[in-house]
């Protein structure tokens, strides 16, 4: 898991920019990767943007965790993705197309019933491809 804005300089684009370029330099990354047996490697992956609580859980093996919809969100995202390839929430495709640093390629998600999928417990809801992105001069 990578949280991105969680600083309190950092605004929601530009939390939501860090975020999603590195995913995608983790998708370049893991093209490069092969297995012992010479296999490739691939991942999904989910973004969602939006408030979350964070705090240390545990006595006897503490950890840090994220809690809240948006983390559920994240993870529907990518479980409903697709090997190889960045889904992302209406909010957080908002955030990107916001940018003024980064100009990022997005597409609506879409499939033979039409826009939208399914998201356990949310219903249909529409969702966005992260392609690539570029710096803006």
């Amino acid at each position: 898991m990578v949280a991105g804005g969680m600083a309190e300089d950092c605004n929601s684009i530009e939390g939501a920019e860090k975020v999603a370029a590195f995913a995608l330099s983790a998708l370049e990354q893991v093209k490069t990767m092969r297995t012992k047996n010479g296999s490739s490697l691939q991942i999904r992956v989910g973004l969602a943007s939006g408030p979350v609580v964070a705090g240390g859980v545990g006595a006897a093996m503490p950890r840090f965790c994220f809690f809240g919809d948006n983390v559920n969100m994240a993870s529907r995202m990518e479980s409903s993705s697709e090997p190889m390839r960045i889904q992302c929430t209406d909010v957080t495709h908002r955030l990107l197309s916001n940018s003024e640093s980064y100009n990022f390629k997005m597409c609506q998600r879409k499939r033979k019933s039409g826009l939208g999928i399914h998201i356990k417990g949310k219903g249909r809801m529409q969702t966005y491809w992260i392609n690539s992105f570029e710096r803006v001069s």
